[in-house]
């Protein structure tokens, strides 16, 4: 009696896993651009706002503090403003958008400046006059003729006062090296050649003693004594 054949099974073939390259596969046609786009990204509502001056595309002006026409400025007792620099200091104030208020502080700052400039020029003037009160050549017993001398010169020579008016308002009047230079030229001059003033010799006139004592006091008040009344 035959044997039966054996058969062995076959042995399964197992498939190995296919390699994949864990590289990602090339894009060609794929172009990276590191530039930021333009567009800029939507705002989230609850992101606060970069732009200070508010959510509106142009800034609101602030409103303006100058007003529309200053009102007038006060100036301290006794000065007298020229109109036409207060015209231009309000326009300066203006473009500068000063409240009135303000404004009005640079007035008092400016009222104040020039009354420091003329206590200077006083005080200096006053010195002047203590200098040549102090000469003894020129002052003490001799200052009110040698006043009336220079008083002369200038009364014959400013027939229209404008040297006086120079003299006073530069505050030079007291002057010592302008005094001396003036009593010199009534020096050279003699007596016979100079009057009192322009209109000394007008008999017409009943106030010219008044008038030329007026002028006088005017030119050297700090040193010249006034004629007694009669």
């Amino acid at each position: 009696m035959a044997e039966p054949t054996k058969t062995e099974p076959e042995p399964t073939k197992t498939t190995e896993p296919t390699k994949t390259d864990d590289k990602p596969a090339d894009k060609p046609d794929a172009k990276v651009d590191d530039k930021p786009t333009d567009k800029p990204t939507d705002k989230k509502d609850d992101e606060p706002s970069t732009n200070l001056m508010g959510d509106d595309d142009e800034p609101t002006k602030p409103e303006p503090r100058a007003p529309e026409k200053y009102e007038d400025f006060t100036f301290p007792e006794g000065v007298v403003a020229d109109p036409v620099l207060v015209d231009e200091a309000a326009a300066l104030f203006k473009e500068l958008d000063l409240p009135q208020s303000e404004a009005q502080k640079v007035i008092d700052f400016q009222a104040k400046l020039v009354a420091a400039e003329a206590d200077k020029t006083r005080e200096m003037g006053e010195a002047w006059a203590a200098e040549l009160k102090a000469d003894k050549t020129i002052g003490g017993d001799h200052l009110d003729a040698n006043v009336q001398k220079v008083r002369q010169v200038i009364a014959q020579f400013d027939t229209d006062g404008e040297l006086r008016g120079l003299l006073n308002a530069a505050g030079l009047v007291n002057n010592p090296p302008l005094f001396r230079f003036l009593l010199n030229v009534a020096g050279k001059m003699g007596e016979d050649t100079m009057t009192d003033s322009p209109g000394d010799g007008d008999t017409n006139k009943p106030n010219a003693e008044e008038a030329r004592q007026a002028e006088l006091d005017k030119m050297y008040p700090t040193m010249v004594k006034k004629t007694a009344e009669g």
